[in-house]
């Protein structure tokens, strides 16, 4: 027998087939969409939270509520606030929330 066993990559392997899905609520965004020389591209965040959960909510069903912070983000999300993500193969909703200045200040 290997010590080292292969990690399943299907969210069924873990959970069976009643996973829930994974709700995850931050101010931040796993990716936001920017204006790159006149196109607007969409580029994953850096953080911990997004390096830790993004790979997590590509396999198991999901949505991911934030605050919508990029300078693309309002044109680019659909009208109930919802974008599909990753961009290159989106497996779950990233569900924007927008916030005023004042609140963004505190």
């Amino acid at each position: 027998m290997s010590a080292i066993e292969p990690v399943p990559t299907h969210p069924q392997s873990f959970y069976g087939d009643s996973a829930a899905p994974l709700i995850v609520v931050s101010n931040r965004e796993p990716y936001e969409h920017v204006i790159r020389k006149g196109h607007r591209v969409c580029e994953r965040a850096d953080g911990g939270l997004a390096s830790a959960l993004d790979p997590v909510l590509r396999v198991h069903p999901g949505i991911w509520v934030a605050w919508g912070s990029g300078e693309a983000d309002r044109e680019a999300t659909g009208p109930d606030g919802r974008v599909p993500v990753p961009p290159d193969a989106p497996t779950y909703d990233l569900k924007r929330v927008w916030l005023t200045p004042e609140e963004v200040k505190g």
